[in-house]
């Protein structure tokens, strides 16, 4: 799997100092540094990037339709005596929350690389891992016998960092798209929002632009946007991240921070809580069936 962030944003180093009792500012690029390690540690644990992020899975085929013989005791249940377990053939987005699926390609048997008509496959963001299934009238289409036949490009993330226009009363956001109608919650990181929006508010999108990008906010849906008074402070954001995730984020911080001269071969400590708190947001990887 492969990922790529077109933009630079980490969490805001003011919330941590805070946390960490942190006065002045000698140790602020130690502190940016670990604040990059211990969100990229939490990314890894728990398999979700707190900010939205571009990711590619590359496979060599489309994962196989299995049949099987069934048990004994089922056989009286069905004529040909066989069985198809729906979701068997499906493709796994090893990195949620999965937001939006931009593109499933493939390369034909001539070696043409194919777009793959979003009507023709399913995308299940219920279960972990998400997945892409054909519809049942629908099977994969054949593929050349090469590597990296099929390739799957997906958005995935809580939050997408935006910069206001008070005058347009517009956001434009960086990370993902959004579509009229989509109902949006806030945040901000080491600031406030732009004057007009307040946190633990559902807005609505309206006039998004053609690409998804520069949008404005209604408090109903297709309603007046809000009236920006000013761009905000700090890293603001379309989406939450989970506090638990946060809370986690901030102990391995705290943790680098007070142990930052430790030399020694042994663990200082071991911070139960950090796991305790990402465990339930920890997506465990599917082997696709090739």
């Amino acid at each position: 799997t492969r990922y790529w962030r077109d933009w630079s944003s980490d969490v805001c180093s003011s919330d941590l100092k805070t946390y960490s009792r942190v006065g002045g500012t000698a140790d602020d690029k130690l502190i940016d540094r670990l604040i990059g390690a211990a969100r990229r540690y939490v990314e890894q644990f728990t398999g979700r990037p707190l900010v939205c992020t571009t990711y590619q899975l590359a496979i060599d085929r489309f994962p196989a339709i299995i049949w099987g013989v069934r048990s004994p005791a089922m056989q009286p249940l069905v004529l040909d005596n066989m069985w198809y377990r729906p979701g068997i053939d499906a493709i796994h987005l090893v990195v949620g929350p999965v937001v939006k699926v931009n593109s499933l390609k493939y390369i034909d048997g001539q070696g043409v690389t194919q777009t793959y008509d979003p009507a023709n496959y399913i995308v299940d963001t219920i279960t972990e891992p998400a997945r892409l299934t054909p519809l049942p009238s629908r099977p994969w289409p054949a593929t050349q016998f090469r590597i990296n036949a099929v390739t799957v490009e997906w958005v995935a993330g809580y939050a997408a960092p935006f910069t206001a226009n008070a005058t347009a009363d517009t956001l434009t956001v960086r990370g993902r798209t959004f579509a009229n109608g989509d109902v949006v919650r806030l945040s901000n990181s080491g600031g406030a929002l732009p004057a007009g929006l307040t946190v633990n508010t559902d807005y609505y999108v309206v006039n998004a632009s053609g690409d998804g990008t520069t949008i404005q906010l209604s408090t109903t849906a297709a309603g007046t946007p809000v009236d920006l008074t000013d761009t905000g402070a700090g890293l603001s954001f379309l989406g939450v991240i989970p506090d638990d995730i946060l809370a986690a984020l901030q102990l391995v911080v705290g943790d680098l921070y007070e142990h930052r001269e430790a030399q020694t071969e042994y663990t200082l400590e071991s911070n139960s809580a950090v796991r305790n708190l990402l465990y339930p947001y920890r997506i465990y990887p599917v082997q696709d069936i090739q």
